[in-house]
């Protein structure tokens, strides 16, 4: 079968999703955690997460710590606030040419994939909108319908996301494309025959250096 990875934030949406869905279920329900909250931006303004990011570039800390902030909250209202996301912030927000080229490939019978370190909570309103054949992404952990406030299982990025990949996809990677705007996303996009950049408003040196394909777009 034909193959389509798509990346997702700054991909298809125009924007970075996973923390912008946190503050917006923050911002749509009652406060909780306020704790947690300050103490990120405590140690945000100050050295500490500088000296962690540093020492761990692919540890997602700060994420981490904005995932957090929804220990305790429902599954019920935070997948009824993803739903609202979907609908009111990632909808109108998705980058024409990429939406255009992913229903052409649908249109020539490729398998379209979704291969994302945002969340599967509204994620999965775009693959069931779209009708595409499969969503890889970080998951929230939920026990006995409370969410946790940490990542259920690896965070989909960096080299993560072959290992997504690898267990759910088979098939001649050689024939398959992958879309993404990010050079932490190479690990993804060198495994494919076909890699396509997209890149907003210019050329991105670090596509053009290693010869792939770009797609250029402006808002």
């Amino acid at each position: 079968m034909k193959i389509a990875l798509f990346d997702f934030c700054e991909t298809i949406a125009n924007f970075q999703t996973a923390d912008a869905y946190v503050r917006y279920v923050q911002s749509h329900s009652a406060p909780t955690n306020t704790g947690i909250r300050l103490l990120y931006n405590i140690l945000n303004q100050s050295r500490v997460l500088g000296v962690v990011r540093r020492l761990k570039p692919k540890g997602s800390i700060d994420k981490r710590f904005i995932l957090k902030q929804m220990k305790g909250r429902t599954y019920e209202e935070m997948d009824r606030l993803a739903e609202d996301y979907y609908n009111n912030k990632i909808k109108p927000n998705m980058i024409e040419p990429v939406v255009t080229e992913l229903r052409r490939l649908q249109s020539e019978g490729y398998g379209i994939y979704v291969i994302s370190a945002g969340y599967d909570i509204y994620l999965k309103y775009f693959v069931q909108d779209f009708k595409v054949d499969g969503l890889l992404s970080t998951k929230i952990e939920f026990k006995d319908g409370v969410c946790t406030g940490r990542f259920d299982g690896q965070d989909c990025m960096f080299d993560y996301k072959i290992d997504y990949i690898n267990s759910k996809i088979k098939g001649d990677h050689s024939e398959w494309l992958a879309f993404s705007d990010s050079v932490t996303d190479l690990p993804m996009l060198e495994l494919v025959g076909h890699p396509v950049v997209i890149s907003r408003g210019k050329s991105q040196k670090w596509a053009e250096k290693k010869g792939f394909k770009q797609i250029i777009w402006n808002k």
